[in-house]
């Protein structure tokens, strides 16, 4: 037997795992052994940089003579190399293998996590394929093989997903190690997995502080399309379409199918037909498209990806439902003083019980609209009107985003100032005051409830005066 570090081999091959671990210490299950010497591929204050020195330290995860390599991805021998180390350790060995003379590196590591998976049928599989391009679902696997359960307690209470119900991986998001991909939830566990984000599970296993609180965001649209609201359906010819903006208006066709079913005393069935002769299916694919003037030329991959049958059906398994939630309208200004309607999605919300929470729909609909940050400090809602403290990430201090989206691009602060104000005030005003508009005030401050200070236009609102058009107008002189 030809005995070798794993940390030796990894490093000749140019791959992952780490400096000599020792036996687990009652300063914690990896403590830290090694001193990290930097590496000039993680910069100071990226995302992973701290997960790269923690698993440098605890000798888990290293770099090789290429530096840290964050945006490698990896193979399955190196992920079943990092697995292996953790369960040894924990096991109370000091993280070393036997390999037989002339066998790959990784062979002792292999060998020691078959023998953890027993009848793991996909970890065994993954196993036999060590070169194969490791994925997040599988890496998560050969991880969860290696550490016992009580080396994960909870610290979350999440029983679903939007795109996977697999045991493994609701163990460690409920453990804090996985939060998912965005602040759905999603896993994307057929994505390939990096050496940075293989350092940022390893960093919080080994450090509990770093395991993270998280409650994924649950909205039905997202979580049966699986698009994220400003994933690009459509785009060409000056016009993008979102999926939040395409599938909100899909849901509006779909609840008038349903409503007229019902009427005709009918199932609703995507195989009907209606009087031209498309299927329920045809049009609400075809009026869609017309409703926001695009083609199916114009359609992003994701598009094409999209079986509204399959998405509604999803979506009534979430809760969802066409013709119980309450439907707004967006509302955007325009440079001839006009404003453009947009559908918004949506929402369970009741505005008489959660009226600030409607305002906060509407506010977050529009900025996956537009782009724009309308993130608010505070909303009060009462007999004086709707107040919306904006926050100071806001598109009004920050700017517009970059790049920006087109059919909202903003040439200056002063447009952006009066088109985002403007937009705000008519969507609030419409939402609740639909026969009376202009009969209810909005008013915007900063947060704190302090003056709204524009300082890039030199203006200040004042806190005693309801917003509008003209009063902006008369402050910027």
């Amino acid at each position: 037997m030809n005995r070798k570090l794993i940390a030796l081999g990894l490093s000749l091959a140019l791959t992952l795992t780490g400096a000599p671990a020792l036996a687990a210490s009652a300063d914690g299950a990896f403590p830290s052994l090694n001193t990290y010497p930097g590496y000039a591929d993680v910069p100071a204050g990226s995302w992973f940089a701290s997960s790269a020195q923690i698993c440098y330290e605890t000798g888990l995860i290293t770099g090789s003579d290429k530096g840290f390599e964050p945006y490698r991805t990896m193979a399955v021998s190196e992920a079943a190399a990092i697995a292996a180390r953790m369960a040894e350790i924990l096991d109370g060995g000091d993280g070393l293998f036997d390999n037989p003379a002339g066998s790959p590196w990784y062979t002792g590591a292999v060998d020691y996590l078959k023998a953890l998976a027993k009848d793991n049928a996909m970890v065994l599989s993954l196993l036999s394929q060590p070169d194969k391009t490791v994925t997040r679902l599988g890496f998560l696997k050969l991880l969860a093989a290696a550490l016992p359960a009580e080396q994960l307690p909870a610290v979350n209470s999440i029983t679903a997903l939007p795109d996977t119900g697999d045991a493994d991986v609701l163990r460690f998001y409920n453990a804090g190690i996985l939060t998912g991909v965005n602040e759905y939830g999603m896993f994307a566990g057929a994505n390939t997995l990096t050496r940075s984000e293989a350092a940022a599970m390893v960093a919080r296993v080994a450090r509990e502080e770093l395991r993270t609180a998280f409650t994924p965001t649950f909205d039905a649209v997202v979580w049966a399309s699986l698009d994220v609201p400003d994933t690009v359906y459509f785009q060409g010819s000056g016009r993008t379409v979102t999926a939040r903006m395409y599938l909100t208006h899909a849901l509006s066709l779909i609840s008038g199918l349903e409503d007229a079913s019902a009427e005709g005393g009918v199932a609703f069935n995507w195989s009907n037909t209606l009087s031209s002769g498309e299927t329920y299916k045809d049009y609400v694919t075809n009026s869609a498209m017309a409703y926001f003037g695009v083609t199916k030329d114009m359609a992003t991959e994701q598009y094409k990806d999209l079986d509204i049958q399959v998405f509604y059906s999803r979506y009534l398994d979430l809760g969802g439902t066409a013709s119980q939630a309450q439907d707004y309208t967006l509302y955007v200004g325009t440079a001839d003083g006009t404003f453009t309607s947009y559908a918004a999605a949506p929402t369970a919300l009741d505005p008489a019980a959660d009226s600030a929470g409607v305002v906060r729909h509407l506010l977050s609909e529009m900025s996956a609209l537009t782009g724009w940050n309308l993130d608010a400090a505070d909303i009060t809602v009462g007999k004086g009107g709707v107040t919306v403290a904006w926050a100071d990430t806001c598109a009004l201090f920050v700017g517009p985003p970059d790049p920006q989206v087109e059919a909202f691009h903003m040439y200056g602060a002063d447009q952006l100032a009066f088109t985002l104000l403007d937009s705000v005030q008519r969507t609030i005003q419409c939402a609740f005051s639909p026969a009376n508009p202009d009969g209810l005030d909005v008013w915007f401050c900063a947060a704190g409830g302090s003056a709204l200070k524009l300082d890039n236009l030199n203006v200040t609102l004042p806190i005693d005066q309801p917003y509008s058009h003209s009063l902006l107008e008369r402050l910027m002189g």
